[in-house]
This record gives structure tokens, sequence and C-alpha cells, in this order.
């Protein structure tokens, strides 16, 4: 696979309008999707006796092992009123992750939200207190709808945040917003796929060593616009349109999208849809139409049901 993403501009005539079909398609999608918003808050577990400073960003304890704390930063447009509601939903010990320059998750002033083809990464910081320490981080991503009621006494309107529940808008949340623990900006290609496994969660384990030495940790999602951000698009022999996963992670990324194709793909929890049935790189290139279209659905879908998503993490 090249290192290089190949423009639309070096292609054919034919094949720049089949494209452009494809993108018109897209568009549609887009434009319901832009009223979804972003909260993302933490929940660190400690080994020991946690003690949390309500006043600060940073959680202390005595004897722990590891303290996890966000960069300094400042909370975004979407904090206030939804973040409160969904912080009593979840626990008391959870936070905001504060937003930071390269880190806001479009949760800035004149922003409309995520939507598909955005990107961007999250960041911590773990300082071990003792010699080193292996941490395993659990990623959690959660859909809600955004309402509001009114007290009948009052007649005063109160934010409501409601967890879906439909099956369907769960699992493409799960696989249309990916996480990695690499990117290259040089070659704009991520690897180091964290899953979604059969119970949505997303786990990796890092090392951390050095008593009170802080270690960054760097998690990059990205919503791909198109199917072909995660596959090569082929004409039937050769690649059309290069994805934008690193050589070391495309088999990763393709098995995944075949062993969970509900992830990704509307209708793809039909087991007796042969279009799901023992699928296969060979078989999504040779009917990627067909695929590509179910998989805009689903981003159809995310942005019709869901008004604000919950990214949570938790720590042991």
């Amino acid at each position: 696979m090249a290192n290089e993403i190949q423009n639309t501009a070096t292609l054919s005539e034919e094949e720049n309008k089949e494209l452009k079909k494809k993108s018109a398609i897209k568009m549609a999608v887009m434009l319901l999707l832009l009223v979804i918003l972003l909260i993302f808050a933490v929940i660190a577990w400690f080994s020991m006796n946690k003690e949390s400073d309500t006043d600060s960003v940073n959680m202390t304890a005595k004897d722990i092992e590891y303290v996890i704390s966000p960069l300094e930063g400042s909370n975004g447009i979407y904090y206030n009123d939804y973040h409160s509601v969904i912080r009593e939903d979840t626990s008391s010990d959870a936070y905001v992750w504060q937003m930071t320059t390269n880190e806001n998750m479009d949760n800035v002033d004149g922003s409309d939200g995520i939507s598909p083809g955005d990107s961007g990464k999250i960041s911590f910081n773990v300082t071990p207190k003792i010699d080193s320490v292996t941490a395993t981080f659990d990623f959690e991503i959660i859909g809600y709808e955004a309402g509001t009621e009114t007290d009948e006494t009052t007649q005063e309107e109160s934010i409501t945040m409601t967890e879906i529940a439909n099956t369907s808008l769960k699992n493409y949340l799960n696989g249309h917003i990916l996480l990695f623990e690499d990117y290259d900006s040089t070659t704009g290609e991520y690897s180091g796929l964290i899953s979604s496994d059969a119970d949505m969660e997303r786990i990796i384990q890092k090392t951390f060593t050095g008593i009170d030495t802080a270690t960054q940790v760097d998690i990059y999602w990205l919503w791909p616009e198109n199917l072909s951000n995660l596959i090569e698009v082929y004409d039937g022999t050769d690649v059309l349109v290069h994805s934008l996963i690193a050589d070391d992670t495309y088999d990763d990324v393709i098995q995944h999208i075949c062993d969970y194709p509900a992830y990704f793909f509307r209708g793809g929890n039909d087991t007796e849809d042969s279009r799901f049935q023992n699928l296969t790189e060979t078989k999504l290139k040779n009917s990627y139409d067909d695929y590509g279209r179910l998989y805009d659905a689903a981003d159809n879908d995310i942005g019709t049901g869901i008004n604000f998503i919950f990214v949570k993490m938790t720590t042991s």
C-alpha cells in the first residue's frame, strides 16, 4: 500500500464521476450530522483509597501507583448544562476532559460539533508513583438523545439526556468513530487500532516508568467520511483510492470490519443477509458501491438518532 493518499484529481474523468456520485450521497448525510456534539470525560480508578480534589483537574491519593491528569485547558461551549446532566447519570468521580488548542474536538465557539470526516486527538498525562506500573485503559463511546422537560409547578425547563437504547445505533457509533494509538502527520495515516470488542469496549495497556515522571499519552480519533478511508478502493485490479490506514494496521482494520459488520453497515447485524456472511476484504472491494452506501446509511442513522456522544475512559 502506497504511503501517499491519492487525490481524486489524478483519477480519470470516468473515475472522478463515480467518486463524485458517492460524494453526493454523503453530502446529505453530513448535513444531518452537524448537530452531533461531543463531551469527553474520564473516570480514573486508583489502586487504593482514592481521594479527589474537586478544585483541581488533577487527582491525588494516598499510596497510589499512578496519577492521571488531563493537560491544562479550558471548558468548551458544550460543557455546562449538558455535561452536568451526564455526570449525574454516570459517576460523581467523573470529570470533564478540558480542551486545549489541539484537543478541542470542535467544542469551541462557532462549532456545530463533530461529523464524518473529522479527526483529532485526546491527551493526558500518566505519572507513576512507583518505579514501574502497567495501566489498562478502557474506552467506551456512548450516545445520548438531548431534550427538555418542564416542571409542572415552576414551569421551568431543564435539560434531559437519555442514553440511546437502540442496538443498531450503539453498533454504528462504535464502528464509525475509531481510536488509534499513533498518527503520522506526514503520510496522514493511522496505526495501532484500538478496536471495539463484542462488549463495545476498547482496551489497551501501557507501561510507565520513573517515579513522579509524567508521560503524555495521545489517543487519535477518526470519524472516516467514507468507507474508502478504511479500505483500498479498486477498479478490479488497480487501486483508485488509498485508505488512511498504515500498512502495519491495515489488516487489523479489515479484520475488524469483517468481524463486526454490524458496527459499520446499516443492517449489518442481519445474520441471514449473505452480504454480511463470511465477509472478506475481497468481498468488500468487489461490491464496494453496495457496502459504501450501507456505510453512509449508518452515518445517516447516527445523525438522526444521536445528539451528543460521551467518551468514557476507565483505568485500572
